[in-house]
Formats: structure tokens, C-alpha cells, sequence
């Protein structure tokens, strides 16, 4: 049985995740912030070749602060966002924490973009926190 399963808020996206995440993070940059509608989002990261993902995904690409795309992958019935991928990690698979079976399963390891979090967002002050992306 798969260690991490979850999918879209319809149903039509799902995935199976048969390792440990690489790192687990919270996002205050301003592409999580539009993406997610509220302060940050809550991701972790993937190997690729642990990933199963089934289902419609549409990819939206942004260009991030590091000069590599970004893609998000929304679900295309509901408009979930579940995965994406990046030119800059290719390697990995970032999953969104809100779309596991089990949400429990997330543990944050730190903050990252806190430079960029809005006042009103308050993300556990004990978690270390890097003004950018920091050196991976």
C-alpha cells in the first residue's frame, strides 16, 4: 500500500506516493499566495519516480524569482491544485499537503519566501524561515 495517497476535490485526480517526502514546506511567495487564495501554501516534495498520478491535470507555468518555470497542476474539472513540477528540480514532485487522504501526514519543515507573507498569516514561529528559496 502506498505511504501517501490523495487527489483533487472531485475525485478525478489521484495519486499514490510509495516513498518519505524529500521536505515538506509553506510558501509565502506571492504565486502561492494567488494560487491558494490566503496567506501561503503547504507543499511537499516528491522523488518523481515515486509518484503515481491518474487523472486530468492542466499545467499553468510561471517563470519563478530563480529564472526556471514553475508549473502548477490544477485538475480539470474542479480546479483543485494538486501537483506540480519545475525546470529548476525536475527530479521532484511537489504534492499539496490539503490534498492528502490523510492531511495529518504533513509535517512542515520550514517557511520559505517569509519575506513576501502578508501580516495577517501566521505560520508556526518555531518552523525556520528564509527571506527566499533557500540553497536546496
Amino acid at each position: 500500500m502506498a505511504k501517501y495517497v490523495g487527489g483533487c476535490l472531485c475525485g478525478q485526480v489521484r495519486y499514490e506516493i510509495d516513498a518519505e517526502p524529500i521536505v515538506g514546506l509553506q510558501c509565502q511567495c506571492r504565486n502561492c499566495q494567488k494560487r491558494s487564495g490566503t496567506g501561503h501554501a503547504s507543499f511537499m516534495a516528491f522523488p518523481k519516480a515515486a509518484v503515481k498520478l491518474t487523472g486530468p491535470l492542466k499545467y499553468h507555468a510561471v517563470k519563478a524569482d530563480s529564472g526556471h518555470m514553475a508549473s502548477v497542476g490544477f485538475c480539470t474539472e474542479c480546479g483543485s491544485h494538486v501537483s506540480g513540477k519545475s525546470t529548476g528540480a525536475p527530479d521532484l514532485v511537489p504534492i499539496m499537503a490539503g490534498t492528502l487522504d490523510d492531511p495529518d501526514l504533513f509535517t512542515p519543515q520550514m517557511v520559505i519566501f517569509a519575506a513576501r507573507a502578508n501580516a495577517w498569516d501566521r505560520v508556526d514561529p518555531a518552523l525556520p524561515k528564509f527571506p527566499g528559496m533557500p540553497p536546496m
